[in-house]
């Protein structure tokens, strides 16, 4: 009975949703806001230290798991990254990506009540800053850096010892179960996956990868491990020889080894390409591309603006996990699973529109969608979003208003499987579920492979 319950309360955290990377789409619910800087001088020399979500348009109200931060030194980068724990004191452990300059060791700080942010010691290519005390009004002054000056360019940054070994990094952990509903079998396969500091889940349905994910931080103490989700529930893992328990109160369940398959993503590089129109009525082109390192997948996207030609430019950099051909990548504010298919790579999330149901024509149970007419709204900085989707027996149609205004109708064919349809647009392709009067629709996005 225990097996069952762990199971599925796995696969309830599971299906919690997930944030996608970078979404631009113009209904996004996020609040535009500027980021947390904080600046102190230190000897004479100005440290800066920005916090930002890793999705650019996103608030920061208060620094959490998953931020992005760079801190510079007399306006040079010396450590950029993200922010991988976040505690209720204040706590915070800043974790350098692939391409921040200067050694990759993790460094801690604690942030006041009063908003004051204390980091002991940053250290960076050449050197080490140590008592740092910064704030929005420029920092008490701290310790001096322990070399006079941010690097120029060139020489190699101080050696970085690695994080201690435990039995838990770079593992991997299966488990299986099996259930009957309603005369039909489904075979559920659990991945539990462990990083350096962090471990993820990723679920497989009769086969099929079940997009969404948990993933949080742990803390390894010889064979016992605890493990703290997202939302702060702590679960413990134990590891005797190939097996691994996984228990949160009475209830506990078992994990077999597996053993460590060829990463089918490092040194891969994808691209993908797409036009749209934002809420401002303006035409921008997207162009994306995701390269995956060892345990590090590097994002980047260009905004170029069709009218005018101008250019935005975002870089991110998350860590992710491997199980086969299937990974989960996280971004902090949740996970976007990743899928190879020969020299395409699948990302699905679950950032979802949710449209309301207008009308109901000729839809079947072999086509639930035919007939069907489907909106959505959304009021943001004094604009006002509408977007109706409209199914035949074989098209979708979408028509999308900005303040009563026709903005970029489109349309594309879809194919049905139940309750689900994939929609094939000339430049993404997206799953809409119905559930009642209530259809989802999310992104679904195929990259092609660069050579």
């Amino acid at each position: 009975m225990k097996k069952k319950l762990i199971l599925g309360l796995l696969a309830v955290v599971l299906a919690l949703g997930l944030t996608f990377l970078g979404c631009s789409n113009p209904a996004s619910n996020s609040t535009v806001d500027e980021p947390l800087v904080l600046k102190d001088t230190v000897n004479g020399k100005v440290v800066e230290i920005t916090i930002s979500r890793t999705d650019p348009s996103k608030a920061v109200i208060k620094p959490q798991k998953g931020d992005y931060f760079v801190i510079k030194l007399d306006g040079v980068v010396i450590s950029k990254g993200t922010v991988t724990q976040v505690s209720t004191s204040g706590t915070m452990t800043f974790k350098p990506s692939e391409d921040s300059p200067g050694p990759k060791t993790e460094f801690t700080g604690t942030l006041s009540s009063g908003g004051e942010l204390s980091i002991p010691s940053i250290p960076y290519e050449g050197g080490t800053i140590t008592g740092v005390n910064a704030d929005s009004s420029g920092g008490s002054g701290g310790g001096a850096p322990t070399s006079p000056a941010p690097p120029s360019g060139g020489g190699n940054p101080p050696p970085v010892n690695p994080p201690a070994a435990n039995v838990f990094e770079n593992t991997t952990w299966k488990a299986e179960d099996t259930v009957t509903n309603g005369g039909v079998t489904y075979t559920y396969v659990l991945t539990l996956s462990f990083g350096t500091d962090i471990w993820t889940t990723v679920q497989v349905e009769n086969g099929e990868p079940i997009p969404g994910g948990q993933a949080g931080t742990y803390t390894a103490s010889g064979n016992t491990a605890t493990c703290t989700t997202a939302d702060g529930d702590t679960l413990l893992a134990t590891v005797s020889g190939n097996t691994l328990t996984l228990a949160q109160g009475e209830d506990e369940f078992q994990f077999t080894k597996v053993t460590p398959a060829t990463n089918v993503f490092v040194g891969t590089v994808w691209s993908f390409e797409y036009d749209f129109i934002n809420g401002d009525g303006d035409n921008v082109n997207r162009e994306m591309t995701v390269s995956f390192g060892t345990d590090t997948v590097t994002w980047n996207e260009i905004f170029t603006s069709i009218d005018d030609g101008s250019k935005i430019e975002n870089t991110n950099s998350y860590p992710y996990t491997v199980s086969g051909k299937n990974a989960n990548v996280d971004t902090g504010n949740g996970l976007s699973t990743a899928t190879i298919s020969d020299n395409t790579l699948v990302i699905i999330s679950d950032e979802s529109l949710l449209f309301t149901k207008a009308s109901g024509g000729a839809s079947s149970a072999a086509n639930p969608f035919a007939g069907t007419v489907w909106k959505f709204e959304d009021d943001k900085n004094a604009i006002h979003f509408e977007m109706t989707a409209s199914f035949d027996g074989t098209t979708c149609s979408i028509e999308q208003t900005v303040n009563g205004i026709p903005r970029g109708d489109f349309s594309g064919t879809y194919t049905v499987s139940g309750n689900t349809a994939t929609i094939t647009f000339d430049f993404e392709t997206y799953i809409a579920t119905i559930s009642g009067n209530t259809l989802t629709l999310r992104p679904f996005m195929t990259f092609a492979r660069v050579y």
